[in-house]
């Protein structure tokens, strides 16, 4: 397999079931199937809009249809430290293409097409226990800021977001 055969473009609405497929293969990987609620509705109705997407197709051969085999999804945010950013929210391929290009050149696809929008940081998490991850991101010279830093990552969601929303506020949202 020559790394021809893969090539990386940014994702369409034909790609949707693919993906999802493979955002199970991931939340399988980390371990986290009983959390995943989004569905094919929800890529399809924010896909452009709401979140950015590439993806890796895998072509054996010219007689063979390409297969998507990894994808990267990211939102932009701004940080009030350096502006623009993104927070990359998944960065996939599936284990038999591994070693190949595709988890770095989905990152560089990432990488321009984020600095050709202005971002001057890109965030990611990564399981404690995910130490391949680890050390894949530490080959781009990324850091890990729960080690330099000392930051930590909380999340509000379900019931407790709709407590949040629900509790009477001191001073009113005009």
């Amino acid at each position: 397999m020559s790394s021809n055969s893969y090539s990386i473009r940014v994702a369409e609405q034909k790609d949707v079931d693919n993906m999802v497929k493979l955002i199970k293969e991931l939340a399988t990987l980390e371990k986290q199937e009983h959390t995943i609620r989004t569905d094919r509705t929800d890529l399809v109705r924010d896909m452009t809009s709401w979140y950015s997407s590439i993806v890796v197709e895998y072509r054996p051969s010219d007689d063979v249809a390409a297969e998507l085999v990894g994808y990267a999804i990211w939102n932009y945010a701004f940080s009030t430290w350096v502006g623009r950013m993104a927070f990359l929210s998944d960065i996939y391929v599936a284990p038999e293409h591994r070693g190949r290009g595709c988890g770095s050149s989905l990152m560089n696809g990432v990488s321009k097409i984020c600095s050709e929008k202005g971002c001057k940081r890109i965030r990611w998490s990564v399981t404690k226990w995910n130490e391949p991850a680890k050390k894949f991101y530490a080959k781009m010279n990324a850091h890990n800021m729960s080690e330099t830093e000392d930051w930590e990552m909380f999340r509000v969601e379900g019931e407790s977001l709709r407590n949040l929303v629900e509790e009477p506020q001191k001073i009113p949202l005009l």
